[in-house]
């Protein structure tokens, strides 16, 4: 079961959630940080008890479970992973890990337009004559920010136009050609969310997975490194996960949020 189909059963408070949640329960450890899960803990723990889970660990961190509701559940469990204060969603509990990003100029494709401050990237017809470099993608119309992210770091963006691609990389991924070896989220290097008409399409090493929604126009990430989280939220109409990445984030490379813009007069808007 897909992780953002079973958090929103278990948010539903219906009969549905007991039996989905089966499969998930009886592993010994299970990763549900930021999926934002409020009210749906009661029948979180109503699972535990009917399925006689042998669950034993469970990360919840970023999710507003309320005192109660942390008290309820670690009576079931070894270990809860609850940081005080911890909130699931752009909340302000998040909003402390924001970080300020800028697109690198020398890293961009000839095809993206970068404003005078570099936080507005334009994709266009007309090709730019830029220096070659060793950092530049010469092939896919990509384009790296800098710094390089924290640890744990959340940032928003404006997607302005259809399949614009978000996401992040290993600093290591390649630059030069149009394999999949460059391409975002068509390698082990790489996670990202493509953001088209009516779709999302999550993808990483050659593998996709298609997520139905409105039209994406605001988008916020969060990377949570150490727990091997990468969380991807829709900001309008409302508030909501589109896709959260369970990911084993290489421990000798810097991560880079990265950008894809395919049709030109599509643009990204870097949210300071």
């Amino acid at each position: 079961m897909e992780r953002v189909n079973m958090i929103d059963y278990i948010n539903d408070l219906d009969e549905k959630t007991r039996s989905l949640l089966k499969k998930e329960l009886n592993k010994h450890l299970s990763r549900l940080s930021g999926c934002q899960i409020k009210e749906g803990v009661y029948q979180l723990l109503s699972s535990l008890k009917a399925n006689s889970s042998c669950l034993r660990e469970l990360d919840l961190r970023y999710n507003d479970l309320g005192n109660i509701g942390q008290e309820i559940l670690d009576e079931y469990l070894c270990s809860l992973r609850i940081p005080t204060g911890g909130v699931c969603g752009p909340q302000p509990g998040l909003y402390k890990y924001a970080v300020t990003l800028t697109f690198d100029p020398q890293t961009a494709n000839e095809y993206l337009y970068l404003n005078e401050n570099n936080t507005v990237a334009t994709r266009r017809k007309e090709k730019q004559q830029l220096p070659d470099n060793d950092e530049r993608f010469d092939m896919c119309n990509q384009v790296l920010c800098r710094p390089p992210l924290s640890e744990r770091c959340f940032f928003e963006v404006d997607v302005i136009g259809p399949d614009i691609h978000v996401g992040v990389a290993c600093e290591g991924m390649e630059r030069k050609g149009a394999s999949d070896r460059v391409r975002l989220g068509r390698n082990e290097m790489s996670w990202s969310l493509c953001c088209s008409d009516n779709v999302c399409v999550a993808q990483h090493n050659q593998k996709a997975v298609s997520i139905p929604t409105e039209s994406i126009r605001k988008l916020a990430v969060f990377l949570d490194r150490e727990a091997g989280s990468l969380c991807f939220y829709s900001l309008s109409p409302q508030i909501k996960l589109l896709y959260m990445f369970d990911a084993d984030f290489p421990e000798d490379q810097d991560l880079l949020a990265v950008f894809r813009i395919q049709e030109p007069g599509c643009s990204v808007n870097l949210r300071l």
